[in-house]
């Protein structure tokens, strides 16, 4: 392709030296043909001298007739300069043929000025007109020859693509037999594995099932030893000898639940495990136990009762008071259930609804005095005191030595202004139970205060102090101590129990 470019590039050398010529042979023509007139006009005389040597006779006579022609001309030019009217003729007839002439002249001027013009016209037309056609022959051929390419490059292109096809074709082929050697190998490798598993799963699950029948006979045996050293009732002591034993117990289970998860508990498995958990103090994961007992076995009375009773120890009554609900629906006639409620109720402040449970526990057993005493405390905080003061008249009855029933039945009495009745009750306390002296020495020295007897009334006062120095800020102020309070003694056990910052 590059020699086919530089023959055309000689070619359009060889047009353009063509064209050259041309132009230059116009130009030489025509400054050729601008100076022949005068060149005419010069050698026209000497003509003339030339030939005058060489004249005939008759050149001779001719000769002599022009010069006589000459001076009558000469004659004639005389007298028209010496005739101004003639000369003035003449001049008008010269102006007007030299007018002629001389446009004329400026005509050819005119044509003679554009013939340089038209003819580098001519050569501009001319080399445009062979560049063009130079041009076209060029892209002409181009195109011819770069299509020639093109299509031997597409040959080559799909030649090669076959070429490639082929190949891959081979790879992919290679390919896919070695993955399909793989693949055989491999699922053949899969099911000895499966084989392997399968028979690896069976040991194991062999092993996994000696394992928890072992866990479950290691449990039943600890479940079956609780149930031997936990009492009966959650109400119940435990003897401190045995509470190691319950730890140990308790602590096995766990570990045998929390290592082997295969292992069933039963509903019984929990509460007993509950339970023991009860009985260590243990009261929310006692609580929990009892749910999951509940949720295998929702009509297990145990299982509500104990719940409840652990959460009166939590102090949550209103959640106590739902459970001891269930296990009276379960059991109608226990007393400890209605009891149970009914305390629970107490706690929470449900009065009315306290009084109705423990109205059923009554009536399961009307001789329990823990019944009586808590539905007069019902009573008492709704202010019947008269129904208050019947149920611990009752206790009482029942259990003469029930200091906290004495303690409630003397604050009524004192609260109605039966001094004495109270004081006997107060004194009771204090030979009964020492946790509620203080008290009882405090609401002593108060009735003997209202009834003036002012010595006694602060013995008793400065016993209530030494059990308790805290009660200082509230017989500061206490109305009953007011006949007391201006006395020296009173001001001195103020100074000796100083009021509590707290």
């Amino acid at each position: 392709m590059l020699t086919r470019l530089t023959c055309l590039g000689s070619s359009i050398n060889i047009k353009m030296r063509q064209i050259a010529i041309a132009a230059l042979s116009i130009g030489l023509l025509w400054l050729a043909l601008w100076p022949m007139p005068a060149a005419l006009a010069q050698s026209a005389p000497a003509d003339m001298d030339n030939g005058a040597a060489t004249l005939t006779a008759q050149e001779r006579q001719e000769l002599e007739d022009l010069r006589t022609e000459k001076r009558f001309k000469q004659f004639i030019d005389q007298r028209i300069a010496n005739s101004p009217e003639i000369q003035d003729r003449l001049e008008l007839e010269v102006d007007r043929a030299f007018a002629r002439t001389t446009t004329l002249l400026n005509i050819v001027l005119a044509i003679l000025t554009l013939i340089p013009l038209l003819a580098a016209l001519g050569v501009w037309l001319l080399r445009r007109s062979v560049v063009s056609e130079l041009v076209s022959e060029v892209r002409t051929q181009l195109e011819k020859e770069v299509f020639t390419q093109l299509k031997q490059q597409k040959l080559d292109a799909i030649a090669e693509i076959e070429q490639l096809k082929k190949n891959s074709l081979k790879q992919v082929e290679q390919m896919v037999a070695e993955a399909q050697t793989v693949l055989d190998e491999l699922k053949t490798q899969t099911a000895i594995a499966n084989q392997e598993i399968e028979l690896l799963k069976s040991q194991a699950a062999s092993q996994l099932e000696t394992m928890v029948t072992d866990a479950q006979e290691i449990k039943d045996q600890t479940i079956q030893e609780l149930t031997n050293l936990l009492p009966v009732s959650t109400t119940d002591k435990l003897a401190p000898e045995v509470q190691p034993r319950v730890g140990n117990l308790t602590a096995l289970l766990e570990g045998l639940k929390r290592a082997i998860p295969q292992i069933s508990f039963s509903a019984n498995d929990y509460l007993k495990q509950g339970n023991a958990f009860f009985f260590e103090s243990r009261y929310d994961d006692a609580v929990d136990s009892y749910d999951r007992a509940i949720q295998l076995s929702p009509e297990l009375y145990e299982a509500w009762f104990t719940k409840a009773s652990t959460l009166m120890l939590l102090q949550r009554y209103e959640e106590a008071a739902q459970a001891y609900q269930f296990a009276t629906q379960l059991k109608p006639s226990s007393y400890e259930a209605w009891a149970g409620q009914g305390a629970a109720l107490l706690k929470a402040q449900h009065y009315a609804d306290a009084i109705a449970a423990l109205n059923q526990a009554i009536a399961c057993k009307p001789e329990d005095y823990l019944a009586f005493f808590n539905r007069g405390n019902a009573y008492s905080s709704l202010d019947q005191l008269d129904l208050a003061l019947a149920d611990y008249d009752a206790a009482l009855l029942l259990k003469p030595d029930f200091a906290k029933a004495h303690l409630q039945r003397g604050k009524l009495l004192q609260q109605r202004g039966h001094y004495k009745q109270a004081i006997s009750d107060y004194e009771a306390v204090l030979k009964l139970d020492g946790k509620d002296a203080a008290e009882a020495w405090y609401n002593k020295g108060a009735c003997l205060a209202l009834q003036d007897e002012v010595e006694t009334a602060l013995t008793a006062l400065e016993n209530a102090l030494t059990a308790a120095p805290g009660l200082n800020a509230q017989a500061r102020v206490d109305p009953s101590f007011e006949a007391i309070r201006t006395t020296l003694r009173f001001h001195a056990l103020m100074k000796e129990f100083p009021q509590s910052e707290n």
